[in-house]
C-alpha cells in the first residue's frame, strides 16, 4: 500500500508541476484486473485518509474527494472529520435522491440541513423550471431526450418524497400533477398520430 501511495503522490506532484490547480481523487482504489467495473465500485475499500493526506501534502492544490457519499449526514460527517479536504463530489447519491441537493445547498450556505417540508419553495421552483424544460423538449421536432429519459427525474423526485415520509405541500403536488398531465397529453397526441388519427 505504501508503494501505491508513493505512486499516487508522484502522479499528483507531476500534474501539479504541469500547472493544474485542482485534483479529484476517488477514495476507492481501482483493481485493474480480475474485477468488473461494477465490482470495482463495491469490493475495494474506501480510504478517505489517502485523499486527506494528499490534500495535506499539496496545500496549493484544491483536492476534491469522490466516492461512497450516500447521504447528507455522511457528507456532514466527512466534512467534519477530514478538514484538509477542500471539497466533496456526489454522484449516485444525488442521482437517486435529487431533492437532497436542497439540503446540500442549505448546508453549504448556513451549515444546517433543512427538511424538504421547510424547503417547499425551493422544491416547487425546481419542479416548475423542469416543467418548462419538459414542455420545450416535448414540443421540439428533434428531441434530444426520449420520453423515458424525461420521465426519470420525475420518478426519482416522487420516490425521494415517498422515502422522506414527510407531508408534501399542496403546491408541490399541484406542479407534479400538472407535469404528469403534460406528459399524458403528449403521449396521447403521439399515439393518435401514429395510429393515423391526426393530420401532419
Amino acid at each position: 500500500m505504501e508503494a501505491d501511495f508513493e505512486y499516487l503522490r508522484n502522479y499528483v506532484a507531476t500534474a501539479a508541476e504541469a500547472g493544474i490547480s485542482q485534483v479529484i481523487l476517488h477514495a476507492r482504489p481501482a483493481v485493474l484486473s480480475g474485477l468488473s467495473p461494477s465490482k470495482n465500485r463495491q469490493v475495494p475499500k474506501l480510504d478517505y485518509g489517502v485523499v486527506e493526506q494528499i490534500s495535506t501534502e499539496f496545500p496549493n492544490l484544491r483536492v476534491v474527494l469522490n466516492g461512497g457519499i450516500q447521504s447528507i449526514e455522511m457528507l456532514e460527517s466527512l466534512d467534519s472529520k477530514y478538514t484538509q479536504i477542500d471539497s466533496f463530489m456526489a454522484g449516485r447519491w444525488i442521482l437517486r435522491k435529487p431533492l437532497d441537493l436542497v439540503r446540500v445547498q442549505s448546508y453549504l450556505e448556513s451549515g444546517d440541513t433543512k427538511s424538504l417540508t421547510a424547503a417547499t419553495e425551493t422544491v416547487h421552483n425546481a419542479l416548475s423550471e423542469y416543467q418548462i424544460f419538459l414542455d420545450r423538449s416535448l414540443s421540439s421536432r428533434n428531441p434530444m431526450y426520449s420520453l423515458g429519459e424525461l420521465c426519470m427525474p420525475l420518478y426519482l423526485v416522487l420516490e425521494n418524497l415517498q422515502d422522506e415520509g414527510e407531508d408534501v405541500d399542496d403546491s408541490i403536488h399541484d406542479v407534479l400533477l400538472e407535469t404528469m398531465r403534460l406528459l399524458e397529453s403528449n403521449s396521447s397526441r403521439k399515439a393518435k398520430l401514429a395510429g393515423g388519427g391526426g393530420n401532419l
